[in-house]
């Protein structure tokens, strides 16, 4: 891996291999290269060791001649060396310099961009262009060339400036800022373009070549083969060019630049010289207004005559722009020579395409004939003449007619010749274009591929890169290239070729301002690009336009490069190559995870989205596999996983860094997603202590601990199994969920892993001891857990393997809240365990056996967990056998004290707590004998099981560690299958409910004193256990312990169950006085109110199918047939029942997942998706059921008007008569809800009588033989030329198209949430809704494509209904109609259109069929009325559930309930006034497209809702309802989006953007629910996948992040600390604010410290982490922090505190404390920074005297306070307050002006000194300020070490103002502020004389000063006050002083420290930042 330039090894602390000091700079290892004494004057003031910053450090070659060094560790800092040992400074290089061909920047890249922009197009194709498209156009069509070509340029610029580049051009610019995955196949895609420009260009000469021919009557074969020809010889001379070399190359360019600039100077100088007769008969006439306009517009011809044909032609002009960054590896200087020369180019190369096409078209018509004859002074005028010509003098008709004209602009590619003054000069233009253009592609391409080969991304094309020569020649590419380029040349046509390099050029274009747009917004730090002038949102525009033109361009190659490039990504992503570049690509990871991370911590929990996230004490994890594989297979891309593994301290051996690297590279082998993590501690309970409160990142924290059982817990140390059970306890004590794995074979298989071959098994002593590789079996075992597959360090276990169709068994022996059935459930979600069965054993009674397993059923019926068997275990109270009480017996023998040792209990207890006396066991008896009992049972019912699930009982802290270790014991010895002991942490994480909240799921954040339960705060004493009557509902384990109930999962009582509220953890450990227990809960004797509900049938399937035969049916269905034909009716059909059957089975999912409650569609959806998405579609689909309502409303008014008419009596008109008609219908309706759902059941099953009755009546009526009458309005029975005719379509009238049809049909699919829309009121949503839907679905559809097909079999088309027209009355009429068949002539009316009756002109024509009208009609007013009334109830139910939620303002009105059953009053009124207006527009077919789109959309987030939730793979998304898939509800989601824009798309437009504006404001407005939505687990699933995700991205120094852990307390309390992180971690960097609890001060800090804190974060703005941690001291906590927090690479790497300003006056120990914590920062590779402010940081006092609220944290009490000795001239302050509630203004907060940051770089550390002030100029509240760089050095040499330093920070690309030199540091100090010095450590000071061991005295106070400490830092001392003096005046309005932070040796006093840090920050007026990096480089000025 070293050989990868510039990546960062050990960016991350605790990774780093410090026993050598090797920076990773590139190929060559160094030693630390020190100067000698004759330079210490680039030494730091600090230390005679530490240099100071300069180039050398960074650079990573030396063929610039600098020597390259290595910096000194920290380490060598703190504990120098022997100066004996250190190794000689590095030799200088003398090797000799090999002088290489290099260009600048006019030669190498603005004349070889010209020359390739110059090409063939710009000569031969430009003025036929400008021809096609007029002048106009053509412009149009430039500049849209330029825009991309400029913002590529500008793109390209960019990152070419932000490091040093290397060949390989395009491609080595996009795989160095986007990644191999991307860049790869652009580079393949780049060369083979290259090649075609090549060919292109090439065959441009060979046509002009041949056209030179053809002049002299001269041609070889024919047209095309005479171009293939020449061609492939101009191609082969180009080779041999390339081959002599790029000097040649260039030369040859330099020639064909000046033939260029000749024949153009020449084209422009003919366009003025007066036109001859012979140039004015093919067209030229030089500059005429007449010729100008003519050619202003298009006027396109022929095959290629449109814009984007012509676009495409022309667009390889474009092409050249990137021929200088093509050859970047032969620059001179390619950083600043690319934009210049670039932009350059793109100048005056488009001024000239401008210049020449309008010139061409003010000079040149576009058709002549070129024959003198044509010329009117010839003629005599005689001839007629109409062209344009005429005006000039020349007759062009004849040819212009006949379309033969050869010459003019459209028909002569050669007309600048005939433009130009001397017309070989554009001759030899047209070669030195083509033919440089050729020579330049051809070389281009080789030099990418090249590059591309040398990095081994793709396999078998290494052999071309090979490079030949001093400047490393691809001659291998070139051969390729050539032979790519002679295979293009072969087609001979330039119009073919040019669309197709159009295609890959646009494709290279976009990727690359995708690189450009891509690299800014991730905002890595190493993006600092020197150029400045491009803008990341017009590089997203230059991508989007390219990708665009590639389409319009031509589609099909734009499919074919995508479909290449989408191939070659995945082969790349399979492949994975092993290259770390430091891209944009990798950095996007952390920025996802960061972003996902912090988002999912602003999400509440909930227990649908609870998710077992695991620390698993796995020791080394290969050591033991089975507990891994255990552990991963229901974890995996489901919750967290962590690996821990604790090293105890006393057995600390080998490389902790190797260690890691191969176990983690292990668990990527093993496919296991885990995290892992290594902590060292002094026992296997303080690590894992540590592990579960500090590991993990804001909402991704472990909540259960997994562990292997202690198999040898018998014959371990006594003090290992304390440990051991004491780690157990602390988990229980945490509110952890615990599980513990035991297998027949144990766990551990180090033994094993050390008899393999080729194993590595590294052992951590933690964990020894726990599980031997060999145990005592049971006799009958025959079986291992374990097996070696052969493979190398993998070994093959149980959970590797397929179970078939065995059984899991969870013996659920106590309540817990959930998670044992939950584990086992996420167990049978994976492969290999699907066929599993999950059986479910509980204890009970013989005599409420049946009612047990009753109640159980329905419990885990309403867990929708799919169960085999529940079986009740009786006899768990028999007496177990004897010699199983025996085991037990001689188990714990070894542990019962001797006689001796019982005398005083009480010593021997504190002494060893593993020993079980009298009373102990007494009280565990029968405890014990009934889990022996239990543990027959299971080895008898369980033989067969793949795994046995039980209840881990929970020890009393009485418990000794021995006793209840022979207690689990007892409960799983001898069982064959693997046994998991679980239990949690009696918090629900199961529910039944759609929402309910979930408290406390994260350890550490619970609120232990009271259960909350459903917004009602109970005591935890509210319980009902414990009474005598109760008995049999407790656990065997524990008196108190319940079983599993119903109750403790419900949270209402209408059904007529108690609530009851299991025990805590608490309770269950430590018992209470059973005096003090309250009395259980009273029964509910409430009366209960009978509401009306309705059962499946009559509420979810009559109710659907009334909905779904309405208007739509009756008055559409015929004529819909007639227009679209049978066929397409039948297409409708089935689609609208593909989205509607898909929906149905969607919402059936999002039904059964729990229980749902009124709201209908946005209950479900709301509650599903969350109310980003539920509340704008609630809102819509209310709106959408009140316009259905007017729509059948409207049908029954049209109905009721046609009988009127049929009757001669009419009201107004048509259109008022339905408005009338359908207001007092409307009236109506709203009376039938006013008077409640009962009354509108009844009317329901009225209309559904009269329907069915109608529907009959109808199909009876088609097999009547049809009187004279009904055939003279077109019904003639079953007849089959009447079905063939109406087969097919025949579109009519203004909505006459197939969308628009099915359009008008769809709101007749819209019925089939009706039932779901009064969910509130059925008896059992969740069977019914599923069943109902889907039955209603299946009997309509049939109903549907019955009665089209009937209706198409018996009625024509067109009929006059006039019975005079029948053939019997008027045989004589000709008649050629379908009618005349029938013995009808409807042709008049026909031909006419003016036909009243037949499918097509009459919407009652089923009236006409059926047997009875009238019942037809009945059955109308039924559809119609029972449609409009379920609808008119639906939308204000949906609407009121809404109003109640409060997500919008002011509606909260309409929410009201009235009655009983709660009934909307308010919202009908609303929803009929809405209804109102839409019966006022009185067109049935205006209103169905509205309401289909509605509808559609709402369809799409149901579906959408459907597969959101699945994908998301949350526990709590278990459907009842299995029938569906989420691709199928995708797919659904997608049709009824499309469909939307394809029936209206002005009013899809129109709702999308209604929705995203509710969307908008919702999401803004943030309301305050919690429905455990998926939309929640979604923010989880992407935050853990990125995070696991970034586990894989290496570092690299371009990626280096400071990621902050800052030690704030309580970040209320410092303010100006927490802001001054934020403001350069904010969105870019991970900062955690970590609070130090001391031990015996938590009793001090006040509940929900934690939740009022993050909440005080998130209003202050701070994107910040905030994790507190209990320890004895600031140091240990620190510590802890800084090996625990964080998670994978999201871990910090900077340890940032407030500086402590009483540090004189504190505690000794305090300050001792404090240093030591910077110690322990410096010895963990950490990087430190100290915020000094003048008024301190604490602000404490403040906020106490303002009356506000403050957490105090005595950790951090004495840290900085408020009231300080200031400098007397210091008259301002930091901190001030804004008045804002709890919420103090900083100086970090206010913008800071144009002020300077000053950097006092006195040591390099790498580059963090000046990244994190770097970074600060990035936010706009400091991006006016200056940086100003202060560096060490002498008189003599200023101006070199000035120009050294401006040399290293702009290859840095930083901005820097001025970089200043201090010559005077070794000036003595002025005596006043040594004076200070000395006072300031007297109280520290030894008297030496009095003192006896001095060393003694020194280990008990490490904080005294010695004389010799005093004496080794004096001159550093006078040093430091003297640039403190320095800084003092140098800095007095500056914004920030940052300044390198001393690092301490090891044996200098913590006093002493302080005083030399005081000495240095004392009395600066602004923030001052004491800063130190790792030694480790941050900073690089490489691309790679």
């Amino acid at each position: 891996m070293a050989r990868y330039f510039d990546r960062v090894r050990n960016l991350v602390p605790g990774l780093r291999n410090r026993e050598n000091n090797v920076p990773g700079q590139g190929d060559v290892t160094v030693d630390m290269g020190f100067e000698k004494k004759e330079e210490n004057r680039k030494m730091s003031i600090y230390n005679p060791l530490d240099p100071v910053p300069k180039y050398d450090f960074y650079a990573k070659d030396t063929w610039a001649g600098r020597i390259k060094k290595s910096r000194p560790s920290l380490d060598v800092l703190r504990k120098p060396p022997d100066p004996d040992d250190l190794s000689t400074p590095p030799e200088e290089d003398e090797r000799p310099k090999v002088k290489l061909v290099r260009f600048g920047w006019v030669l190498g890249v603005m004349i070889r961009a010209m020359l390739n922009i110059w090409g063939v197009i710009m000569y031969l194709r430009l003025p036929w262009i400008t021809s096609q498209n007029g002048l106009i156009l053509t412009f149009v069509i430039i500049f849209m060339a330029v825009t991309v070509t400029t913002i590529t340029a500008t793109s390209v610029s960019a990152i070419s400036t932000n490091g040093k580049v290397y060949s390989g051009g395009t491609y080595f610019m996009i795989s160095r800022s986007l990644g191999p995955e991307l860049g790869a196949p652009i580079g393949l895609l780049f060369s083979f373009a290259n090649a075609l420009a090549c060919a292109l260009h090439t065959v441009g000469f060979a046509e002009t070549v041949r056209d030179m021919l053809k002049d002299f009557k001269s041609q070889m074969v024919d047209d095309v083969n005479d171009v293939r020809i020449i061609g492939a010889i101009t191609v082969c001379i180009l080779l041999c060019i390339t081959f002599a070399g790029m000097s040649w190359e260039a030369k040859a360019q330099i020639l064909f630049f000046i033939a260029i600039m000749l024949s153009l100077i020449n084209y422009f100088v003919g366009t003025v010289i007066p036109s001859s007769p012979d140039k004015q008969a093919v067209g030229f006439f030089n500059y005429r207004s007449e010729v100008f306009v003519a050619n202003l517009l298009p006027s396109y011809r022929g095959p290629d005559g449109y814009f984007f044909k012509q676009f495409a032609i022309f667009f390889p002009a474009a092409t050249g722009i990137l021929s200088g960054v093509n050859i970047c590896g032969d620059l001179k200087d390619p950083t600043g020579g690319i934009p210049k020369g670039t932009l350059l180019a793109i100048l005056w190369t488009t001024l000239s395409y401008l210049l020449i096409a309008a010139t061409c078209a003010a000079t040149v018509v576009r058709d002549a004939s070129g024959n003198m004859n044509d010329s009117l002074a010839l003629t005599n005028f005689t001839t007629h003449c109409t062209g344009l010509g005429c005006k000039l003098g020349w007759n062009f008709d004849r040819c212009e007619q006949n379309i033969t004209c050869p010459h003019g602009l459209a028909n002569n590619f050669r007309i600048l010749t005939n433009v130009s003054g001397w017309g070989i000069l554009i001759t030899i233009g047209v070669f030195a274009a083509t033919l440089s253009s050729a020579l330049g592609f051809l070389v281009s391409a080789p030099k990418i591929f090249q590059c591309l080969c040398k990095d081994n991304i793709y396999p078998y094309i290494g052999f071309f890169g090979k490079g030949y020569g001093k400047n490393n020649e691809p001659l291998r590419a070139y051969c390729l290239a050539f032979l790519l380029a002679m295979a293009i040349i072969m087609i001979g046509n330039l119009n073919m070729i040019a669309p197709l390099i159009s295609n890959f050029f646009l494709c290279s274009y976009g990727l690359i301002n995708f690189s450009c747009f891509h690299a800014s917004v991730t905002q890595s730090p190493g993006w600092r690009p020197q150029y400045h002038y491009y803008s990341p949102w017009s590089s997203l525009f230059g991508t989007v336009l390219s990708f665009i033109l590639m389409f319009l361009f031509t589609w099909w190659a734009a499919l074919v490069t995508s479909a290449v490039v989408i191939f070659l990504i995945g082969y790349i992503n399979y492949r994975k190559p092993y290259v770390n570049w430091g891209s944009s690509y990798q950095a996007s990871f952390y920025n996802m995870a960061l972003t996902f991370s912090m988002t999912l911590s602003d999400v509440e929990d909930h227990v649908k989205n609870f998710r077992p996230q695991c620390l698993v004490l796995t020791g080394p994890p290969n050591v033991r596999p089975a507990l891994v594989d255990f552990a991963g297979t229901f974890t995996k891309n489901l919750s967290l996983m962590i690996c821990g593994n604790i090293i105890v301290e006393d057995d600390k051996s080998g490389d902790p860094q190797l260690g890691s690297e191969l176990l983690v590279e292990w668990l990527k082998k093993r496919k296991i997603r885990s995290f892992y993590t290594s902590f060292n501690a002094d026992s296997l309970r303080e690590g894992t202590s540590s592990l579960m409160r500090a590991s993990g990142l804001g909402k991704l924290k472990p909540n259960t601990l997994i562990l292997g059982y202690k198999i040898n817990w018998q014959e371990c140390r006594p003090q290992s199994l304390q440990d051991y059970i004491d780690t157990i306890s602390e988990a229980f004590d945490s509110s952890y969920g615990v599980i513990i794995l035991r297998m027949m074979e144990a766990l551990d298989i180090s033994d094993n892993a050390h008899s393999t071959a080729n194993t590595a098994a590294m052992e951590n002593l933690g964990f020894e001891g726990d599980e031997p590789a060999i145990c005592e079996k049971d006799e009958t075992d025959q079986n291992s857990d374990v097996s070696d597959d052969g493979s190398s360090d993998q070994v093959q276990t149980l959970f590797q393997t397929k179970q078939g169709r065995k059984n899991i068994d969870i013996y659920w022996i106590s309540d817990d809240g959930g998670l044992t059935l939950l584990v086992p459930y996420l167990l049978t979600r994976r492969n290999r365990w699907k066929k599993c069965k999950l059986r479910v054993f509980i204890l009970g009674d013989q005599e409420t056996m049946k009612e047990d397993r009753k109640d159980m059923k329905m419990l885990l019926k309403r867990f929708r967990l799919e169960i085999e068997d529940v079986i009740i275990i009786t006899d768990v109270d028999k007496a177990p056998l004897a010699k199983n009480i025996q085991r037990f017996e001689e188990s714990i023998t070894p542990f019962r004290p001797s006689e001796e040792q019982t005398r005083d209990i009480h010593e021997v207890r504190r002494l060893n707590p593993w020993k079980i006396f009298d009373k102990d066991l007494e009280a565990i008896r029968p405890k014990v004998e009934r889990t022996i009992r239990l543990n027959e049972i299971i080895k008898k019912n369980s033989v067969q099981a793949a795994m046995i699930v039980v209840s881990l009982p929970v020890m009393d802290v009485t418990c000794p560690s021995s006793l209840y270790m022979a207690w689990l014991e007892s409960l799983s010895f001898g069982i064959h299958c693997p046994v998991m002991l679980i239990r949690g942490n009696q918090e629900n994480v199961m529910t039944f409910y759609c929402h309910e909240r979930l408290r406390n799921l994260i350890p550490g954040l619970r609120r232990p004193e009271t259960n909350n339960v459903n917004g009602i705060s109970v005591n935890i004493g509210e319980r009902d256990y414990g009474k005598e009557q109760d008995i049999r509902q407790m656990s065997i384990f524990n008196p108190l312990d319940p079983l599993p109930k119903y109750e403790f999962y419900a949270k209402d009582t209408w059904s007529g169950r108690i609530k009851s509220i299991r025990p805590s953890l608490d309770v269950l450990r430590k018992l209470p006085d059973p005096d003090d227990l309250p009395p259980p809960p009273e029964k509910d004797d409430q009366p209960k109110v009978k509401l009306v509900r309705f059962g499946w049938i009559l509420g979810v399937m009559i109710r659907c199918m009334l909905n779904i035969w309405g208007v739509i049916m009756f008055l559409r269905l015929p004529w819909i047939t007639s227009q679209a034909g049978i066929i397409l009716t039948y297409v409708i059909i089935f689609m609208s029942v593909t989205i509607t059957t898909i929906t149905a089975t969607s919402v059936s999912a999002i039904s059964t997942n729990g229980k749902v409650y009124s709201g209908g569609t946005y209950f479900m959806i709301s509650r599903t998706l969350g109310p980003e998405l539920g509340a704008p579609i609630g809102l819509l689909f209310a709106f959408a059921n009140a316009l259905a309502c007017s729509l059948n409303t409207v049908g029954f008014a049209e109905t009721v008007r046609d009988v009127m008419k049929d009757n001669k009596a009419q009201m107004v008109d048509d259109v008022n008569d339905v408005r009338i008609i359908g207001t007092i219908t409307i009236c109506i309706l709203l009376c039938i809800t006013f008077a409640g759902m009962s009354w509108e059941a009844k009317a329901q099953i009225l209309f559904f009588i009269a329907l069915l009755l109608a529907l009959a009546n109808y199909f009876v009526g088609t097999l009547i033989s049809p009187s004279i009458e009904k055939q003279s309005v077109g019904f003639f029975g079953y007849q089959a030329e009447i079905f063939v005719d109406n087969l097919l379509p025949s579109f009519r009238g203004k909505d006459g198209s197939f969308f628009r049809m099915f359009s008008i049909f769809f709101p007749s699919a819209t019925g089939i949430l009706s039932g779901v829309n009064i969910c509130g009121d059925l008896k059992d949503p969740s069977g019914g809704i599923p069943k109902g839907t889907l039955q209603a679905i299946f009997w309509t559809t049939l109903s549907y494509l019955f009665i089209a097909i009937t209706v198409a079999s018996t009625v024509v088309r067109d009929a006059s209904g006039n019975v005079n027209d029948s053939l019997a009355l008027n045989s004589s009429i000709h008649c050629s109609g379908l009618g005349c068949k029938f013995g009808w002539n409807f042709d008049r009316c026909e031909q006419n259109q003016t036909c009243g009756y037949g499918l097509a002109n009459s919407f009652q024509i089923l009236t006409t069929i059926s047997g009875s009208g009238h019942l037809i009609t009945i059955g109308i007013f039924a559809a119609t009325l029972s449609s409009a009334l379920g609808f008119l109830v639906s939308a204000p139910k949906i609407f009121q559930c809404l109003c109640k939620d409060n997500i919008y303002p002011y509606i909260g009105f309409f929410g009201k309930g009235y009655g009983k059953n709660q009934e909307p009053l308010r919202g009908y009124l609303l929803m009929f006034i809405i209804a109102l207006a839409f019966i006022l527009i009185g067109d049935l077919n205006t209103i169905a497209p509205l309401i289909s789109n509605f509808f559609l959309c709402s369809y799409g987030l149901i579906n959408f809702s459907c597969f959101h939730a699945t994908v998301t793979k949350s526990p709590g998304w278990r459907p009842q309802f299995r029938y569906f898939s989420p691709w199928a509800s995708l797919f659904a989601a997608f049709l009824s989006f499309i469909l939307m824009f394809l029936f209206t798309w002005w009013a899809a437009l129109v709702t999308f953007t209604i929705v995203l504006c509710l969307l908008g404001y919702v999401t803004y407005n943030k309301p305050k629910v919690n429905w455990g939505t998926s939309y929640q687990a979604g923010f989880y699933n992407m935050a853990l996948s990125f995070s696991m995700s970034l586990s894989n991205v290496e570092d690299h120094i371009k990626n280096f992040r400071p990621q902050c852990l800052v030690l704030t307390g309580p970040p209320n309390i410092r303010p100006a600390l927490v802001d001054f992180v934020g403001t350069f971690t904010k969105n870019m960097s991970l900062m955690i604010c970590g609070n130090i609890i001391l031990e015996d001060e938590k009793s001090n800090v006040p509940q929900h410290s934690s939740d009022l804190l993050v909440d005080w974060l998130n209003q202050r703005k701070i994107r910040s982490f905030y994790t507190s941690f209990n320890a004895d001291s600031l140091r240990e906590g620190t510590s802890s922090l800084l090996r625990a927090s964080g998670l994978g690479k999201l871990k910090p790497n900077t340890l940032i505190l407030g500086y402590k300003m009483n540090w004189q006056e504190c505690r000794p120990q305090s300050l001792q404390d404090y240093v030591n914590t910077i110690s322990d920062a410096f010895d963990s590779s950490y990087g430190v920074a100290l915020l000094r402010m003048m008024d301190g940081l604490d602000v404490t006092d403040d906020l106490k005297s303002s009356g506000r609220s403050s957490i105090d944290n005595p950790a951090f009490e004495a840290d900085d306070v408020t009231g300080t000795k200031n400098d007397e001239n210091d008259r301002h302050s930091d901190i001030s307050d804004d008045g804002s509630s709890d919420q103090v203004r900083t100086v970090f907060q206010t913008k800071q002006g144009r002020k300077t940051i000053d950097i006092y770089w006195i040591s390099d550390d790498g580059g963090l000194t000046v990244l994190v002030p770097y970074l600060l100029t990035r936010r706009n509240r400091w991006k006016k300020c200056k940086i100003r760089v202060l560096i060490l050095g002498d008189q003599e040499t200023v101006k070199e070490d000035r120009k050294d330093m401006k040399m290293l920070l702009k290859r840095f690309r930083l901005e820097i103002d001025e970089v200043i030199v201090i010559t005077d540091v070794d000036k003595a100090p002025l005596a006043k502020n040594i004076q200070r010095f000395e006072e300031s450590i007297a109280p520290f000071r030894l008297n030496e004389e009095l003192s006896g061991d001095l060393h003694e005295l020194q280990r008990l106070n490490p904080w005294k000063i010695l004389n010799k400490d005093l004496e080794a830092i004096r001159p550093k001392m006078e040093k430091t006050l003297r640039l403190n003096e320095i800084i003092k005046k140098n800095s007095v309005h500056a914004a920030l002083a940052v300044i390198s932070l001393p690092v301490m040796d090891v044996t200098c006093p913590s006093s002493l420290y302080m005083a030399w840090l005081e000495s240095l920050s004392f009395g600066i007026h602004c923030p001052v930042m004491l800063i130190r990096g790792n030694q480790e480089n941050v900073m690089t000025f490489y691309c790679q």
